[in-house]
C-alpha cells in the first residue's frame, strides 16, 4: 500500500475478471480472523489519530488547525485503505487479467485510488508549516511539527504526481508458458517453471522455492486481489504438469472456473 510503487504493469488496459472456482482449495490459509484483526487495529489507530487531530483543529492557530485537518484526512484515508485493500474479499476468488498467452493476477482494484488519495493528503502536509512561516507564527508549531510535515510532504509529492499521471504501478503476478514473474514493492523476481520445485503457503506469504530450497519468488497474501490458496493451487498445477503450460492465457479460464487444479 505504498505511495506510488513504480513497477511494470503488463496489461493496463486489459479487462479484469473475477473467477470463482467451482472446487474450493484444500490448502490451509491464513484465518479470516487474522485479516479482520489487522483491519480493526488499523481503524483503531486511525481513530486515535483522528482524536488528536480534533484537538489540533480546535486550536486558535491557523497553522495548527490546518495541520489537524490534514491529519484527520490521513486518518480517514488510512482507515479506508485498510477496509478497501486489506479487507478486500479474496476467499474463493481469483481476480485475473487473461490475454492470449498470459495470465496476470493484479492488486486490488481500489489500490490506485487509495494511493492517489493518501499521496495527495500527505503532500498537503507542507501547507501548515508554510502558513506558519508566512504569518510569522512558526512558534505556534514545535520544531517537530515544522520539520516532520515538510519532510513527509517532500517525499509524498513526487509519489502523488506519479499516481495521478498514471506512472505509478502496483504489485502483480504474471504467468506465461515459460515461467512466472512477480513485480512488487521490492522489485521484480522471475523463475522458469522447470526451476520451481515447490509451492508453499507459509503464514501470510506464498513461496516458490528452487531445488536447493531457496525462495525464488515471495508474494504477500494481501499483495494481490486473489485468494492466496487458489493462487498456490494454480502455480503448483503448472509446476507439476508441463503439458498444460501451453494453455496459460485465455484458454486456461475454463479450467480456473471448474476449479480443476489438482
Amino acid at each position: 500500500m505504498g505511495l506510488g510503487v513504480r513497477v511494470t504493469d503488463p496489461a493496463p488496459t486489459a479487462q479484469r475478471r473475477v473467477v470463482r472456482p467451482a472446487r474450493p482449495s484444500a490448502r490451509a490459509g491464513q484465518p479470516r480472523s487474522a485479516v479482520v484483526t489487522l483491519v480493526a487495529l488499523t481503524v483503531l489507530l486511525a481513530l486515535a489519530v483522528l482524536a488528536g487531530a480534533a484537538v489540533l483543529i480546535a486550536s486558535s492557530s491557523p497553522a495548527t488547525a490546518v495541520l489537524g485537518v490534514v491529519l484527520a484526512g490521513l486518518a480517514v484515508g488510512g482507515a479506508a485503505a485498510a477496509v478497501l485493500v486489506l479487507g478486500h474479499p479474496r476467499a474463493g476468488r481469483l481476480e485475473v487479467v487473461a490475454e492470449p498467452a498470459r495470465l496476470t493476477f493484479p492488486a486490488p482494484a481500489a489500490l490506485p485510488w487509495v494511493n492517489r488519495g493518501l499521496a495527495t493528503l500527505a503532500s498537503l502536509l507542507i501547507v501548515p508549516p508554510g502558513i506558519a512561516l508566512a504569518q510569522g507564527t512558526a512558534g505556534d508549531l514545535p520544531l517537530f511539527g515544522l520539520a516532520t510535515p515538510t519532510v513527509v510532504a517532500a517525499l509524498a509529492l513526487p509519489a502523488a504526481v506519479r499516481a495521478w499521471s498514471g506512472r505509478a504501478r502496483y504489485s502483480h503476478l504474471v504467468l506465461d508458458p515459460d515461467g512466472v514473474r512477480f513485480v512488487g514493492a521490492r522489485g521484480e523476481r522471475a523463475a522458469r517453471w522447470d526451476d520451481v520445485r515447490r509451492v508453499q503457503l507459509r503464514g501470510a506469504r506464498l513461496h516458490l522455492s528452487g531445488a536447493d530450497g531457496s525462495v525464488l519468488i515471495d508474494v504477500g497474501a494481501r499483495d494481490l486481489a486473489s485468494d492466496a490458496r487458489l493462487l498456490a493451487d494454480v502455480l503448483d498445477l503448472y509446476r507439476r504438469r508441463p503439458a498444460l503450460r501451453g494453455e496459460i492465457g485465455e484458454a486456461a479460464l475454463p479450467r480456473l472456473e471448474r476449479g480443476d487444479l489438482a
